[in-house]
């Protein structure tokens, strides 16, 4: 094959992971690296596979792109698996039964891209090949992103759906920033969030806060901050204002002076 003269020179997004949550079948991820490769992406990360990601079913259909199989991290569970990405979204079913912040992968694109651009991480999420991610996996996502079909057979593989969403990142891709211009803070990891929201939960243990309630809040906290592109700086605000009431005694005011 020729390659034609107006192709592109291959974009890079070195800040952007591909996961998929515990793939079955060795075929899809020597595919899903094949997809990575023809699109540009380089960092494959797999949550607790059901399969061997080097073995002979998975080389067989990754042809030339056994680097991203040998590089791919594993991890026991989704949230340390995107625990350093500042944005993350994930996949869902065209029609899914409970979402928010759904949008289609053409729109999805340009916004992942401008999260991945360094210093910044993000992270592209999909499901399991039967039955996609749980209401919880789900949650850690500011995203959900679905793949138009057509409604006669609306249902798309694992390899299918990385290769779709991995064209239209690499259509939306724009020209490298002029050398200078500042890039805006990238968001926070997801480890901070998760940091925020646990001293979320001691203070109002502090504040005598009954469990339901405080499991409530928390939830609606962690919604809020997984929704927007906070920064570390925003982050640290909500814990001086968390300390605050740390110091705080509902008998004697204050326990000490806030430092």
């Amino acid at each position: 094959m020729t390659r034609d003269p107006e192709t592109r020179p291959t974009p890079q997004l070195p800040g952007l992971a591909i996961v998929l949550v515990e793939p079955r079948v060795p075929e899809n991820i020597g595919a899903v690296s094949r997809a990575m490769m023809n699109f540009g992406l380089s960092e494959l990360r797999l949550v607790a596979p059901r399969c061997n990601h080097l073995g002979r079913g998975a080389r067989a259909v990754a042809v030339g792109t056994d680097r991203i199989l040998k590089g791919a991290l594993l991890f026991d569970d989704l949230g340390a698996a995107v625990g350093d990405r500042g944005t993350i979204m994930a996949t869902v079913p065209r029609r899914p039964t409970r979402s928010y912040g759904l949008i289609p992968a053409r729109e999805a694109a340009p916004l992942l891209i401008e999260a991945a651009l360094p210093p910044a991480t993000a992270a592209i999420v999909f499901g399991r090949e039967d039955n996609g991610l749980t209401a919880e996996e789900l949650s850690l996502a500011s995203q959900h992103v679905a793949i138009p079909t057509a409604d006669d057979y609306p249902v798309l593989n694992l390899a299918q759906s990385v290769l779709l969403v991995a064209s239209e990142l690499y259509s939306a891709m724009e020209p490298p920033r002029p050398a200078g211009r500042k890039h805006p803070s990238p968001p926070a990891p997801n480890d901070e969030i998760e940091d925020t929201l646990d001293h979320l939960d001691r203070t109002m243990k502090l504040l005598r806060c009954p469990a339901a309630r405080r499991e409530r809040i928390r939830r609606d906290l962690a919604e809020v901050l997984t929704r927007l592109p906070w920064e570390t700086k925003q982050l640290s605000v909500l814990h001086t204002i968390l300390h605050m009431f740390d110091v705080y005694d509902l008998k004697e005011k204050w326990r000490r002076p806030p430092s």
